[in-house]
């Protein structure tokens, strides 16, 4: 079994490559688009959380914390 396949670049081999050519469109675009999707990650977790535990965990009670 090949675990190791060539794929598509990363994130990351983007923003170097971006950066060593001057592609500063690219480059914002690269930071800032990924960037994005990780709080909307967050955020839609945190909701998550908040929506299956509801008021019953320690931690939603007034003076828990």
């Amino acid at each position: 079994m090949n675990f190791f396949k060539q794929g598509q670049p990363g994130i990351g081999i983007l923003i170097e490559l971006y950066r060593q050519r001057l592609q500063s469109e690219q480059l914002f675009a690269a930071v800032i688009l990924p960037s994005l999707f990780g709080l909307s990650v967050f955020w839609g977790f945190g909701f998550l959380a908040r929506w299956v535990v509801g008021g019953w965990h320690e931690s939603a009670r007034p003076g828990g914390s």
